[in-house]
């Protein structure tokens, strides 16, 4: 799963998806956990928000289903 996102994200930046690849790179901390994963998560997090978004993890559903 972690590689899948991984993929994802490369590709959402190869068609210029930013906020895709973002929701992706979201994801891919969240499975990673730890202080890399979370560093990634606020990484992600931030730079949706620059974007327009007010809630990140709210939007990153509807577009990838969560980690559990």
């Amino acid at each position: 799963m972690l590689r899948d996102c991984y993929g994802a994200e490369r590709r959402f930046n190869g068609y210029q998806m930013a906020n895709y690849a973002r929701f992706a790179r979201l994801r891919r901390g969240e499975l990673m956990g730890g202080d890399a994963g979370a560093a990634l998560v606020d990484e992600a997090s931030a730079e949706v928000r620059r974007s327009g978004v007010a809630d990140p993890a709210r939007m990153a559903c509807a577009f990838m289903a969560p980690v559990r």
